[in-house]
């Protein structure tokens, strides 16, 4: 990413990865074939989903720490045209 804005004359002012959950218990789901869009689903209706609340909570701390180490599925890049 970094390479390509500067080719296109810009300077990276700063980035934040900012990974969640979702990117675990979507993927879990779709493996079971479980749309995100399912009766059962965690977006549908978190209660009724195949996964119990220490799940989630699971999910979440390896979002975070994939976020601390700047290897998560998303992130923010903020860029600034160079003068």
């Amino acid at each position: 990413m970094l390479l390509l804005a500067e080719k296109a004359g810009f300077k990276l002012l700063r980035s934040e990865y900012d990974s969640e959950a979702f990117q675990f218990w979507a993927s879990e789901q779709y493996v079971r074939k479980i749309s995100l869009h399912d009766p059962v689903s965690y977006a549908s209706e978190p209660k009724k989903s195949i996964f119990k609340p220490e799940d989630i909570r699971n999910f979440e701390n390896s979002a975070r720490e994939l976020n601390q180490k700047r290897d998560g599925d998303q992130a923010c890049f903020v860029f600034q045209a160079s003068s």
